[in-house]
């Protein structure tokens, strides 16, 4: 938080009404008085807490002669934030003209509409801990009219008790990109909904917005699938402990179907920076889709899900920290035929995950950990290409295999080429007899000194049947 420095502040930090319910009487409480320095040390000179009954603030409350002056106002409950309730009338702030920080720090707020009306130079709003403010309250309060000058927005566990969760969709969009916000932060909170495509319509000619999201729960995030904006609206700088439960790809303007190609690059960058994403569901009929997911971290039980029917014919997941796959990796009908999982430290991948994609041609699992499975799971690591009857290219290039399964090819004949480049390998086992298609073998970067006679004269067959030169 960044404020001009002053050789003299005339700084009132303001609690002000108490509203007992039980004895309908006011009480006033204000501490007043110049401060030298910067306004970060005033604040924490003046914070009042400790209110023990319901409080209302209204516009009788601050309307006072010369509290036209005040810049900063901090309001907490403190120990008995939870036990009362902080109720701010419409309207009521109005005559702080030169309020530049406000900071609410009570459980059980209320808003009615209208609060921040001629808060004109409000720089700083902190809600934190309101954690029972309704959503809908503080986004009926968000008004860019109103806080044309708001620099940060604070919303550290605000709301997080409440039902429903915070929106942010297009109201909160328009009211974040239209001002001069610079910052936001929501550690903490549980967002029911962010919509990228609000996100980028309103705000693609704004400068970078920074957000903190530590430990933020995203139920669902909204993309459109072959955007094909450019837009950079933010920076996240803190995302650790980040999770999305539903990331939901639509067509581009909330389409039912898309009737051409499409090739689709879903990376971190474009929503959040990587966060732990649940599952991945297509909302758009799309004839023929080429998708290419990247840094995002897939947690175990991962999967790809579609409502309507998606001829996906590629799908790329790359440096995404799936470490295992356990159940079906797509639950949707489609042909895929290329499937790419290169990079993300999988240590296991059950043959009843990827069984349905019996149409897959190109299989490429290269840079993971699969010495891991064939340790530990050898039966299930032979069985992983067992449906892929059409499949005529495998790369298990650099997993630290120092051993491959005898049958682990047994259902492929079509097989063309088979990597298994730069891991530990020493001797040969698997059979390759039957794979009469077979020209290319890549073992380079292994530990192979010599080729077992047997294996030897098998390649030698098939080598002389198709007649071409193979490359081992």
């Amino acid at each position: 938080m960044a404020f001009k420095q002053s050789s003299l502040w005339c700084v009132f930090v303001v609690f002000i009404i108490g509203y007992d319910s039980r004895t309908d009487t006011h009480k006033e409480s204000f501490h007043s008085g110049p401060k030298s320095g910067n306004v970060l040390e005033v604040l924490h000179e003046g914070n009042i807490t400790g209110f023990k009954q319901n409080w209302v603030i209204s516009n009788f409350t601050i309307k006072r002669q010369g509290w036209e002056n005040i810049t900063i106002l901090n309001i907490s409950c403190g120990q008995y934030g939870d036990l009362v309730t902080l109720f701010i009338k419409s309207h009521s702030l109005t005559s702080l003209r030169k309020l530049e920080y406000l900071r609410i720090q009570c459980s059980n707020v209320i808003l009615e509409r209208n609060v921040f009306y001629g808060l004109n130079k409000l720089r700083v709003l902190d809600l934190t801990n309101t954690t029972r403010l309704a959503p809908s309250q503080l986004l009926n309060n968000l008004n860019p009219e109103f806080l044309i000058a708001l620099e940060q927005l604070i919303l550290v566990r605000t709301g997080i008790i409440t039902p429903g969760g915070f929106q942010m969709d297009d109201l909160f969009w328009k009211f974040a990109c239209k001002g001069s916000i610079m910052k936001i932060d929501i550690l903490g909170m549980k967002v029911n909904s962010f919509n990228v495509s609000a996100m980028n319509s309103r705000c693609c000619n704004k400068r970078y917005i920074q957000i903190t999201l530590l430990e933020t729960q995203f139920e669902i995030v909204h993309a459109e699938l072959g955007s094909t904006s450019a837009c950079k609206v933010f920076h996240s700088d803190r995302s650790t402990g980040v999770v999305v439960k539903v990331l939901k790809l639509w067509c581009v303007q909330f389409k039912s179907s898309v009737n051409d190609r499409l090739a689709v690059e879903l990376h971190s960058a474009y929503i959040l920076t990587m966060v732990t994403v649940m599952s991945i569901e297509n909302m758009c009929h799309v004839k023929d889709l080429s998708l290419c997911v990247e840094n995002f971290i897939f947690s175990e039980g991962f999967q790809i899900k579609s409502v309507n029917h998606w001829n996906i014919a590629s799908l790329s997941i790359k440096r995404c920290k799936l470490v295992s796959i356990v159940e079906k990796l797509i639950l949707a009908s489609s042909s895929l035929t290329y499937l790419s999982m290169t990079s993300n430290n999988m240590e296991f991948l059950h043959p009843d995950a990827v069984s349905g994609l019996t149409s897959l041609i190109h299989f490429n699992i290269s840079n993971n950990y699969l010495q891991y499975m064939y340790i530990r799971q050898e039966l299930l690591f032979e069985r992983v290409l067992s449906t892929f009857s059409k499949l005529k290219y495998v790369n298990f290039a650099r997993n630290g295999l120092s051993n491959i399964p005898k049958r682990i090819f047994s259902n492929n004949p079509h097989l063309e080429v088979i990597d298994l480049s730069e891991n530990y390998l020493s001797t040969i086992t698997f059979i390759v007899e039957h794979l009469n298609h077979l020209r290319c073998l890549d073992l380079k970067r292994n530990y192979v000194r010599v080729l077992d006679g047997t294996f030897m004269a098998n390649l030698d067959v098939l080598f002389k049947s198709q007649k071409v030169i193979n490359e081992i």
